[in-house]
């Protein structure tokens, strides 16, 4: 019965970044939490627009929801490409 043992060291990689794009995890980590940060802000600024519109417009709740899902589908397309039939 032998014993055969086993290395648990990476493997060497030549050239000027050896863990390759993973150089650093905390820029991962402030650009990750710069993202949510971002996601936080929208949405807030989002909910306070949408209650200034629906007040200058003297729009309910339902009927900002419905104009604010509906404005897309009225716009035009951007793409060159001839609609789908």
């Amino acid at each position: 019965m032998s014993v055969t043992a086993v290395s648990t060291a990476p493997p060497s990689v030549s050239g000027p970044h050896p863990r390759g794009l993973r150089a650093n995890p905390w820029l991962t980590l402030v650009a990750v939490a710069f993202g949510l940060f971002m996601v936080g802000l929208d949405g807030s600024v989002v909910s306070i627009a949408n209650a200034e519109i629906a007040r200058d417009l003297n729009a309910s709740t339902a009927e900002l929801a419905r104009a604010v899902l509906l404005t897309p589908s009225r716009l035009p397309p951007v793409s060159r490409r001839p609609p789908r039939r």
